[in-house]
């Protein structure tokens, strides 16, 4: 064949294509849009036809606690954290690749074929309506098993925030009073006390509130709660709030004791520990108040000294008193008394042997007044006291020298004045 019979075929054939290509257009874009319809629907209807999908983030169901609890075990391990990242592969059908989601996959641990404490490893299960579950990432999880305990703990208050120090903060009540804590024993141990933590920030009234629980062990830290069950997790408190005011307490005689001490004491002395109170009551009564006074103590016939602890008499209006007792101190001592003694007789001692004493007969005999406890000086005679002139330090000539005066028994608390207390001697010298 020639080029040119060669070129005329190719020709032709070109041209066919192009009629056939430019004729009858509408027909064959309906046809490709209907195979495309009939694909799709073979795809769907047909179940066999599946793909994979992988879903993040799913959640996990605990399930058998009550049965791991009927055998009195608990799980030490938090078995939140352990989960918090859950993965699975589904394979899904076409039909439904759109629809399975984590929201309806459901991953389960169950725990009611753990029989005993200590180191667990349990499977993952997992399902959907929408098709089956592959693949779990983790497959299983070890867990930490224990016994189980409980305990019985109280709730206590401490309040927090701007605590003023003229304001007085009171917890009335709290509901609950205590709890039950249950969990793993060496947790449970741990546990001494719920607080609720009360904010009394710019509060100056009585207020009604609901507070959280915090655990807490016995340093006073706060214990993690994930792996304990409790009965309350916030307790309801009423608090009261008052303005405080502090205030002296009377040391008064009349105010601090009643009846009288034996015949010849006297109070020498008083005094209270602490001298003032804090008082909690309604910024009016607070205002009127300028002194405390105490239960009066009985001193009847009392001839020492004595401490005793006395309460703080409270007004109806009080709504706290701090301290509510204190320490009175009664100093008790025998009266004093002056008695004037006549004709006390005047000697004088240590002369030399080489000397000779001359003294005014005047002055041999002194008028002494004695000043003590009555018992000691009430009956003195001149034959209790012993007066002495001291001349070991004297020689020849006139001198004026004192005189010392003693009693005949040992009485350290008397005194004496003398009249007169010196007397004039001559001494001379033996030839």
């Amino acid at each position: 064949m020639k080029k040119s019979d060669l070129r005329e075929v190719l020709r032709q054939i070109w041209r066919a294509i192009r009629e056939s290509a430019t004729r009858h257009v509408g027909v064959k874009i309906l046809s490709i849009v209907l195979a495309i319809f009939l694909w799709g629907y073979v795809v769907s209807s047909d179940t066999s036809i599946t793909r994979s999908k992988v879903l993040s983030g799913v959640g996990v169901q605990l399930t058998g606690q009550t049965i791991l609890q009927r055998n009195n075990l608990a799980l030490l391990t938090d078995v939140t954290s352990q989960l918090a990242s859950i993965s699975v592969e589904v394979e899904v059908s076409q039909s439904n690749y759109a629809l399975v989601s984590s929201s309806n996959v459901d991953v389960v641990l169950d725990l009611s074929n753990i029989t005993r404490a200590g180191t667990q490893v349990l499977s993952l299960r997992a399902s959907t309506p929408y098709g089956r579950v592959t693949n779990i990432w983790p497959e299983s999880v070890e867990l930490q098993v224990e016994q189980l305990d409980t305990r019985y703990v109280p709730v206590n208050v401490e309040f927090v925030g701007d605590v003023r120090e003229d304001y007085w903060y009171n917890a009335a009540s709290v509901n609950p009073s205590s709890i039950t804590v249950s969990g793993p024993a060496s947790v449970v141990q741990q546990v001494s006390e719920a607080v609720a933590q009360v904010d009394v920030t710019d509060r100056t009234e009585p207020f009604n509130r609901s507070w959280t629980l915090n655990l807490m062990d016995g340093d006073g830290n706060i214990l993690p709660t994930n792996v304990l069950t409790r009965t309350s997790t916030s307790s309801t408190v009423r608090t009261e709030v008052y303005p405080t005011k502090t205030i002296p307490i009377s040391t008064e005689i009349s105010d601090v004791f009643k009846g009288t001490v034996a015949e010849g004491f006297e109070i020498t002395g008083v005094s209270i520990s602490p001298e003032s109170a804090t008082v909690a009551a309604d910024a009016e009564l607070l205002e009127s108040l300028d002194v405390l006074r105490i239960t009066p103590i009985s001193i009847s016939n009392m001839r020492n000294s004595y401490s005793a602890r006395a309460s703080i008499s409270e007004l109806s209006g009080f709504e706290n008193i701090s301290p509510e007792q204190v320490y009175v101190t009664i100093e008790v001592a025998e009266q004093i008394a002056s008695q004037v003694v006549d004709n006390v007789v005047v000697r004088y001692v240590n002369v030399s042997a080489d000397f000779r004493v001359y003294m005014d007969d005047t002055q041999s005999q002194i008028t002494v007044i004695a000043t003590g406890p009555r018992s000691a000086v009430s009956e003195l005679t001149a034959d209790d006291l012993i007066a002495v002139v001291d001349l070991a330090n004297y020689g020849p000539g006139e001198h004026e020298v004192p005189i010392s005066i003693q009693l005949s028994s040992d009485e350290p608390e008397v005194t004496f004045n003398l009249t007169p207390s010196t007397v004039r001697v001559r001494i001379e010298e033996i030839e």
